[in-house]
């Protein structure tokens, strides 16, 4: 986050009385691996699994995805959605990646 953002986003915290929760997407919200990192075991499960919620899910309710653009698969971990529903009743949430796709 640039100096501006900070400069703009810290008094409005403080006006609200929220402290920032900085969360790291990678391995606390969500687990990714590349295709070629899958062994063919495992990636016939996760196309079941994903035939599965596609069948029996709404997308919003949904937590594996195959992003064919970028070659991964990613999982949301379990609970994660309620979890940054009810953090962000009381905290700025941040996230933070040191992920380069």
């Amino acid at each position: 986050m640039n100096d501006d953002v900070l400069t703009l986003k810290i008094p409005m915290c403080c006006r609200q009385r929220k402290l920032c929760l900085v969360l790291d997407l990678d391995h606390t919200l969500i687990n990714s691996a590349r295709f070629t990192e899958v062994e063919p075991e495992h990636e016939a499960l996760l196309r079941s699994h994903l035939a599965n919620d596609a069948v029996r899910l709404p997308e919003e309710k949904r937590e594996l995805f195959r992003l064919e653009r970028i070659q991964m698969w990613t999982k949301l971990r379990p609970a994660v959605r309620h979890f940054l529903e009810t953090a962000h009743q009381h905290f700025e949430l941040w996230i933070h990646t040191n992920g380069n796709r």
